[in-house]
């Protein structure tokens, strides 16, 4: 007899073949008595096309059924969203609403899964809300963490959970008319977004899952960095077989990054997932971008610029032109910024002009893009002011965070990027 798994994702279309990977992946680590239900939750405008790559699953594999169900965007127009979380990642919070079932299985897009999901989709939700695993990475910085539970007015961080999975009541969610109360929510800026108001509203209704079932890939091969937290050594010792599911988790994706841990993990489910040609133009894009994200890259670009216009007066904006400086770039003319406030300002007597000003002046000067979380916005005001979009130079801010995350065998080479950067020397 067949057991029916109800699966739910969401998907844009910057995100098509990283679902499909993710459902592979389930797919073929399911025992042969379970069949997937799987209902993506997307907005009225996804192409056809697009839905066809995920709908081609259904040809190849005879235990699964997908459906679109089409979110109205408008009760998601106070979202607040940045590059990496798109308006898509508030559609678990009408889940409830949306899926009829009386319980269900949230998975992100930027998952593979490793073994059956019938063992998890079990588990007891009798009485609670949820059911995840606690977020690795505020696990393993809890001291710095810990004060955030002051801006979510809950009473610690220590069972905070990760979003990317979650066994979902769904009965009881309605019961309860929850998804009134996470959208009231949006009105407020948080840091995590739609994970930060599930757990707020979710606090105490919430069953913890074992860490295999959400290890995100930043600890891979480095698991040791969990011990000494409130996850259990059992549950670090299950997990160190990575035989559950692995999270990619943050700004740094395998599939824009390939330097990062687990990446090739990724890339060689995506292999087996995608066909050929969907695979080698998003491989080919990842290598490009990898490249483009190095300094010297950005350095090169520069050198071979009349004029240099910094996109955002920010802090990272002036310290790229600082870095920039420090390796002998002497042409950068002004900064550009959409702040009024700052635009009465001055840098190291370079003066901050608005878009349209800083075009007039410099027609031809090379763009410096610094905005992190809105680099694509800014880009498309640049080209409508008349920017030719191959003067437009994206620099990706490297954290420490993506330092710690890289694969051992780039960190050598990344590190010396780094020092090339704060030092101006070229190694």
């Amino acid at each position: 007899m067949k057991k029916i798994l109800v699966i739910v994702m969401t998907a844009d279309q910057n995100y098509i073949l990283q679902t499909r990977v993710a459902i592979w992946t389930m797919l073929h680590s399911a025992k042969e008595n379970i069949f997937f239900k799987i209902h993506i939750l997307c907005n009225m405008k996804l192409a056809q096309e697009d839905r066809d790559k995920i709908f081609q699953l259904e040809k190849q594999c005879n235990n699964i059924k997908i459906y679109f169900d089409e979110i109205e965007e408008e009760a998601f127009q106070n979202a607040k969203t940045t590059a990496y979380i798109p308006v898509a990642s508030f559609y678990r919070l009408v889940i409830s609403d949306m899926v009829d079932d009386e319980k269900c299985l949230f998975l992100d897009g930027d998952i593979i899964v490793n073994s059956d999901l019938s063992e998890l989709y079990c588990t007891d939700l009798e009485g609670v809300y949820l059911a995840g695993v606690k977020d690795c990475c505020i696990q393993h910085d809890m001291e710095r963490q810990a004060s955030y539970k002051d801006v979510l007015a809950i009473p610690t961080m220590d069972n905070y959970i990760n979003a990317g999975v979650l066994l979902m009541n769904l009965q009881l969610l309605r019961d309860h008319a929850m998804k009134e109360v996470f959208l009231s929510c949006m009105k407020v800026y948080y840091k995590m977004m739609d994970q930060d108001i599930m757990n707020k509203c979710c606090y105490g209704k919430i069953k913890w899952l074992e860490l295999k079932f959400n290890f995100f890939a930043d600890f891979y091969k480095r698991i040791y960095a969990l011990e000494n937290t409130s996850f259990s050594a059992k549950e670090i010792e299950d997990a160190k077989n990575y035989d559950g599911i692995i999270h990619f988790p943050g700004r740094y994706k395998p599939w824009n990054f390939i330097r990062m841990r687990g990446s090739d993990l990724w890339w060689e489910r995506a292999k087996k997932a995608l066909y050929p040609e969907d695979y080698d133009e998003l491989w080919e894009h990842a290598v490009e971008n990898t490249k483009k994200s190095d300094w010297g890259y950005s350095v090169e670009r520069c050198r071979k610029a009349d004029d240099i216009v910094i996109v955002g007066f920010s802090e990272i904006g002036k310290d790229t032109a600082d870095s920039l400086e420090r390796c002998g770039i002497s042409n950068i003319r002004c900064f550009c910024d959409n702040n009024k406030e700052k635009q009465k300002m001055q840098y190291h007597n370079l003066a901050i002009y608005p878009v349209d000003e800083a075009y007039r002046k410099y027609p031809k000067a090379l763009w410096v893009n610094t905005s992190q979380n809105s680099a694509g916005v800014i880009s498309r005001q640049l080209m409508s002011a008349g920017v030719d979009e191959e003067n437009i130079l994206i620099y990706v801010y490297k954290s420490e965070q993506y330092y710690d995350n890289l694969d051992e065998q780039y960190q050598e080479y990344e590190r010396g990027q780094l020092a090339f950067k704060q030092s101006g020397r070229e190694c």
